[in-house]
């Protein structure tokens, strides 16, 4: 397979080197290196995205092995080997690094309001930072979108990802004393009072 690759790649190059000055191909190359990279960051980070999902599902699906390996829930230890890898893609691309993470308090909870644009890429990096350095792990909030997304049902549930509203509404619902217990147990009391 190689040796076709390699003789499919000599042969392209023997085409171009003959019917193309080299001086142009150097002109092109340069010329389309903005849009290559342009193009190259998106699809390095969808990338990313689904080698998370797909460390997940393996960490999911190796549950006992790993946890008798790590000796921990296959959750902490996926929610590690991911960061890890978030920390790294981010410390190699853009030399992230978080100025003041020593200030954020170990022992009691805290609220970080963060606003972000098409895509929260600088959240995912504070995020593993944070797990990493803080052993904390951030609970975050995404929009009902994300969730329809394939692949992102898992990376929600192991980085404790809230629906925005739905999801909030039906974990209150299941929360004993709602509403709808108070006003089932009046119509229940009310039917037990007169018979």
């Amino acid at each position: 397979m190689f040796s076709t690759i390699f003789n499919l790649r000599k042969m392209l190059e023997d085409i171009i080197v003959e019917h193309i000055d080299v001086d142009c191909t150097v002109w092109l190359t340069w010329l389309l290196m903005p849009l290559l990279i342009t193009f190259l960051l998106p699809f390095v980070i969808v990338v990313l995205l689904y080698l998370t999902a797909l460390i997940l599902y393996v960490y999911r699906l190796h549950r006992v092995r790993l946890r008798n390996a790590y000796g921990t829930d296959w959750r902490n230890a996926a929610r590690n080997v991911v960061a890890a890898v978030w920390d790294a893609h981010g410390w190699i691309w853009y030399g992230y690094e978080v100025v003041g993470l020593e200030n954020i308090p170990q022992n009691e909870p805290v609220l970080f309001v963060y606003y972000h644009g098409a895509i929260p890429i600088d959240l995912y990096y504070f995020i593993s930072k944070v797990l990493l350095l803080n052993s904390r792990l951030i609970h975050s909030v995404a929009d009902r979108f994300l969730f329809k997304c394939p692949g992102w049902s898992i990376i929600s549930d192991v980085l404790k990802v809230a629906g925005a509203l739905n999801d909030l509404i039906s974990q209150h619902q299941r929360i004993p004393g709602n509403i709808s217990l108070a006003l089932l147990e009046r119509v229940y009391k009310a039917k037990k009072k007169e018979s």
